[in-house]
């Protein structure tokens, strides 16, 4: 009974040898055929990595693209009403929140100067608005 195990054993270790290879063989041959494919396909199709461009060859692409507006300095913008308003109402800020010796944030007051913005009627609003107009029209 001994020897017959043993032939068994012998008989399932060949059986799956056997079918490993078979399969090996059969994955070779897939990825064989699969390379014969990549290897036809032109170079043209196959995708490369770009060369990164110089900073001499951006910089002629952005001198060729500019024009006489950009050569002109940009005209900055006056102060709007809620500047002109925070700007008039910032010390009077500070001295309320401020207690004792210590200096009230920036963070604070700035907080503050919204809140009182927010809380003017619409007349008011656009008074400071007409005010921001007329400084941006002298300007």
């Amino acid at each position: 009974m001994l020897v017959i195990y043993s032939k068994q054993k012998l008989l399932i270790t060949t059986t799956m040898s056997t079918n490993t290879i078979t399969m090996l063989v059969a994955r070779i041959e897939t990825l064989e055929k699969q390379m014969a494919l990549l290897l036809k396909v032109p170079n043209d199709d196959v995708k490369t990595k770009k060369e990164p461009k110089s900073k001499e060859s951006k910089k002629k692409a952005k001198d060729e693209t500019s024009s006489d507006d950009e050569d002109k300095p940009k005209k900055k913008r006056g102060p709007n009403g809620y500047i002109l308003f925070s700007n008039a109402k910032r010390d009077e800020v500070k001295e309320q929140l401020t207690s004792g010796d210590e200096k009230p944030k920036n963070t604070e007051v700035m907080k503050q100067l919204a809140v009182m913005w927010s809380e003017l009627s619409v007349e008011e609003k656009a008074e400071w608005t007409a005010k921001a107009k007329a400084s941006n029209e002298v300007a």
